[in-house]
């Protein structure tokens, strides 16, 4: 019948965008490894921590300063797409980071 005929189209495209999602998944990881392994090469290795372009590195860990005002939930939901999470402060150092250490 028709209506199985669409239900079964509908099925496989989901399936695409699921194999496509993860496809896309999968070169954003490639392209940070490469990326990361250029700036290693740039540097002679001489620093450890990689992170994304127009991130701040600090002791080992990457910071990200937002300049749009978010709640908490869109932050962490933002954090979370970028495979980060929102920071806990646990020093004063930490805490002079802040948004513009990282111009």
């Amino acid at each position: 019948s028709l209506e199985s005929t669409v239900e079964k189209k509908e099925q496989a495209l989901k399936t695409d965008q699921s194999e496509i999602f993860l496809h896309i998944q999968q070169l954003g990881k490639d392209l940070k490894s490469l990326n990361c392994q250029l700036a290693n090469l740039k540097n002679n290795g001489s620093e450890m921590t990689c992170c994304p372009l127009h991130w701040l590195e600090h002791e080992g860990s990457c910071y990200w300063f937002s300049q749009s005002g978010k709640s908490w939930p869109e932050a962490d939901k933002y954090c979370q797409l970028e495979n980060a999470h929102l920071v806990v402060v646990n020093s004063m150092e930490e805490q002079k980071l802040g948004p513009r250490a990282a111009r």
